[in-house]
């Protein structure tokens, strides 16, 4: 019975949690957590977001003042500790620990205002709803490209016609071959589609779990994607899983 009572108290943790159950991650100490991690430590940077995705998981933001990287995001995961004496009810024992760099964004020119983004984010949510209700009713996605669905289905399960133009003056990107998944995209402010055929294929094949790639230091796509009504970029990258296998160091020129 007591071996039954330990096995108990174990698996508690795995049941269901709220982030409200986790000490909060302050800013001030996801920065002494990290600081070990880049290897430019006089690198000045500033926490602009915590974010919770799961209930011990938690996403970090920091923001460079200068060099080639101007932000990138971090993995932070409780790290479980004694539970032996832990009761129902009480703070769970431990501490945040950092899991590893998830992607970054290269300093370059402003792209596109928060506006034209908002209002491109919202009308790709418009069009992924439909498709979504069309899928419902029949199981499939539709066929085709954008042009093919200004040929009465958006005016259907829309209710109107809406704008094949994205806030930067170019023709939102549809496509759905076998159509098990689709694909959406807004070329962003820069107006070139940068999202490759070879990952588009893989996001008609496979639908979001087709992720895109996106490498620290590496140029992030002004794209913005919709996979089968889930976002894969929209301008900031959006991946949240914990990372397989995580950069654990920021080098100093990525």
């Amino acid at each position: 019975m007591k071996a039954l009572a330990v096995v108990l108290v174990s698996a508690l943790p795995l049941l269901a949690q709220s982030p409200g159950d986790f000490p909060e991650l302050r800013p001030e100490r996801a920065a002494a957590l990290l600081a070990s991690h880049l290897e430019c430590p006089d690198r000045q940077f500033r926490i602009t977001d915590v974010t919770s995705y799961e209930a011990d998981q938690r996403v970090v933001k920091l923001l460079f003042s200068e060099g080639p990287l101007e932000s990138v995001r971090a993995f932070f995961e409780w790290d479980f500790g004694d539970l032996s004496h832990w009761g129902a009810g009480r703070p769970y024992p431990g501490d945040w620990a950092f899991v590893g760099f998830l992607d970054g964004r290269a300093r370059g020119p402003k792209t596109g205002s928060q506006a034209e983004t908002r209002k491109a984010v919202s009308t790709m949510k418009e069009l992924a709803h439909a498709l979504h209700r069309f899928s419902i009713d029949f199981n499939v996605f539709p066929s085709g490209d954008f042009s093919s669905l200004e040929r009465g289905f958006f005016l259907y399960y829309l209710g109107k016609r809406p704008d094949p133009i994205d806030p930067w003056g170019h023709r939102y990107l549809y496509r759905c071959e076998a159509r098990a998944h689709y694909v959406l995209i807004s070329a962003g402010p820069d107006g070139e589609i940068q999202t490759s055929a070879e990952e588009v294929s893989a996001l008609l094949r496979d639908g979001p779990s087709g992720r895109l790639p996106i490498v620290i230091g590496s140029m992030v796509s002004d794209d913005l994607v919709v996979s089968s009504g889930v976002f894969l970029r929209t301008l900031e990258p959006v991946s949240i899983e914990r990372p397989a296998d995580p950069i654990t160091r920021l080098p100093c020129q990525p």
